[in-house]
Order: C-alpha cells, then sequence, then structure tokens
C-alpha cells in the first residue's frame, strides 16, 4: 500500500497525474488513484503501525469502507462519489462494452451532487469531474491530516498522564492507543 508522506503536497501530486485534456476515460483512472491514495493514506493514519498494512493488500472499497467507518456519515457526498468512481472505473477496466461514457461520468457527478445539472458539452464533463476529483482529494487529504494531528495530540495527552517525557519508537506500553 502507498502511502503519502508528511511532506506529501496534494496539488502537486494533481497537476502531475490528472490528465488535462478531455479524455473522460483517463480522467476517471487517474482520479481513481488519487481518491485511493488518499483513501489509503487515511487508513494508515487510524493505525498505530501502518507498516502491518502492506500484507493486507487493501483495495479501493475496502479503503473506502473502512474510511467510511473511522469518518462516519458527515461526508456521505464524498463516499457516494468515490464508490461510484469505483464502480464505473471497474466498468471500464472490466468490461469492452461499458455504456455510454458519458452517462457514467453524469452518474459520478450526481453521486456528489444530485441536485447539480447535467453538463451541456463534453469540456464542461471533463472540467466538472476534474473538479469533483479535486474536491473530494481534498476533502480526503483534510480528513487525513486533521486525524494525523488528533493522534498525535492523543498520544501526546497519554504520555503526560503517564509521566513519560520521551517518545520512544518501541512497542506500545501500558495500553497505549496510538
Amino acid at each position: 500500500m502507498t502511502v503519502a508522506s508528511d511532506n506529501f503536497d496534494l496539488l502537486t501530486r494533481i497537476r502531475q497525474h490528472l490528465p488535462k485534456g478531455r479524455d473522460l476515460t483517463m480522467i476517471i483512472i487517474k482520479g481513481h488513484l488519487l481518491v485511493e491514495e488518499r483513501l489509503h493514506g487515511l487508513v494508515a493514519n487510524a493505525v498505530r503501525d501502518d507498516s502491518r498494512l502492506a500484507d493486507a493488500r487493501l483495495t479501493f472499497f475496502q479503503s473506502l469502507c473502512l474510511c467510511e467507518a473511522i469518518c462516519g456519515s458527515s461526508w456521505d457526498e464524498c463516499w457516494r462519489f468515490a464508490r461510484r468512481l469505483n464502480e464505473v472505473r471497474n466498468r471500464l477496466a472490466h468490461r469492452l462494452d461499458h455504456g455510454d461514457l458519458n452517462e457514467l461520468v453524469d452518474s459520478i457527478l450526481s453521486a456528489y451532487d444530485a441536485t447539480a445539472p447535467s453538463p451541456s458539452s463534453s469540456t464542461e464533463r471533463a472540467r466538472w469531474l476534474k473538479n469533483a476529483i479535486m474536491i473530494v482529494c481534498g476533502l480526503l487529504e483534510g480528513l487525513r491530516v486533521g486525524q494525523k494531528h488528533s493522534k498525535v495530540e492523543m498520544e501526546e495527552a497519554w504520555r503526560s498522564r503517564r509521566g513519560i517525557t520521551k517518545r520512544c519508537n518501541g512497542p506500545a506500553r501500558h495500553g497505549a492507543f496510538w
């Protein structure tokens, strides 16, 4: 599992990998990978030792389910979008006849915001899809960073309550959460 590093710049990552053109298939594939990276980062921050997750080989869907359980339903539009993005990406990857791509993209967009109008052109559709991917990646990254800070604060509070002044990298003692 690839997890974002602490000095990981999401905007740079998006600029490097999200296609600049209107190729909806590539936008879906690359956007799926960017969202998956964020999901894996969220899961990694939720556990004490993320190196133990490597053998789990978590799929996009498994990571999504874990993130939903970790973060709760306050982010339902984000989870719906990610779920539909995954379904459409899998459909493109595993079916020769995947259906009308414009309708599939519209279904991804409406998973995030059912009240939004349908895009009026292929250029608008591609731009809206890229914008939605960037918004969801930003939300997930914000959750990851907030979770990381909470994790550090909980660990520091636990150590201070027990009079531990030095941080150690050894095994957890005395039932530490983080």
